[in-house]
């Protein structure tokens, strides 16, 4: 039970685990922007009702899936996985093969297969799975200057020349052979990644390439808490200026992650994660 204006009620008469549930933020006189979408996952009752979420993922959670596909690609896999459901592929899908996977379980398992064993990156858009190598909202991307609508600066500068990195990446087929991509710095920090039924070269570089911006960059690591406007949301950039120094730690960010937040004293806040530089 709780009391809503004075009334009570019954928690299940009013919210259920499964629901769908938008929240939206903002200030009435500027655009009120959705800050999450997705489907309630548990209801903790107690002193405080706590209502837990997840995205879009939550119904490929429910679904169970067989995969032992050879000679595959991204996409088939993705359309098997959504196949029931009202999810959706991004058309920005990475086109790529496949030469082996298998995976029994629940959909959302075989996605997190899919994104650890080949590095790609994974990300839910309201209704739409995009599944590739890394990719920008282009709603968001926002300003953040030092002093401005930056509120605290946890961040750290890198040099990329202080700790050169070369990155190899094995792709291996079930009879031994191998194919090789090999990116950044001769001479440089080695490190090697192997990938097994993985030989698609798309593939192999989308994950060198990754592995190198993570490592291989002369700009900030961190996270900066900031004003909610302007609204930056996960899979954007961020262009960070700190006008107190010079021109070499100015930069493009992707955004990693974004924790949103509020209280009657400070009002709306997001805490950016910010990761490799653009």
């Amino acid at each position: 039970m709780m009391t809503l204006l004075g009334q009570r009620m019954r928690i299940d008469d009013t919210i259920r685990t499964g629901d769908r549930i938008t929240i939206e933020a903002g200030y009435l006189e500027h655009t009120i922007e959705q800050v999450f979408e997705g489907y309630i996952t548990n209801i903790d009752t107690g002193t405080e009702v706590k209502v837990r979420m997840e995205d879009a993922v939550y119904l490929l959670r429910k679904k169970a899936t067989v995969i032992n596909e050879k000679n595959t690609t991204v996409k088939q896999i993705a359309e098997k996985l959504i196949q029931g459901t009202d999810l959706q592929i991004s058309p920005n899908i990475i086109e790529a093969g496949i030469d082996k996977m298998t995976f029994k379980g629940n959909a959302a398992g075989a996605l997190a297969k899919l994104k650890e064993t080949f590095n790609f990156t994974v990300s839910m858009d309201h209704n739409e799975l995009y599944i590739g190598g890394i990719g920008l909202n282009p709603k968001a991307q926002v300003p953040a200057i030092f002093g401005r609508n930056i509120l605290k600066n946890n961040v750290a500068y890198q040099y990329a020349d202080a700790n050169p990195v070369q990155i190899t990446v094995v792709g291996k087929k079930p009879d031994g052979t191998e194919v090789k991509i090999i990116k950044g710095m001769e001479g440089g920090v080695a490190m090697t990644f192997f990938r097994y039924n993985v030989t698609d070269k798309k593939v192999l570089e989308t994950i060198a390439d990754q592995e190198l911006k993570r490592y291989y960059y002369d700009g900030f690591e961190g996270s900066l808490k900031m004003f909610f406007i302007p609204f930056a949301e996960p899979g954007g950039s961020i262009s960070y200026q700190n006008l107190n120094y010079t021109q070499e730690v100015e930069g493009k960010y992707f955004i990693r992650a974004v924790t949103y937040s509020f209280s009657p004293s400070e009002g709306l806040r997001q805490d950016l994660k910010m990761g490799f530089k653009l």
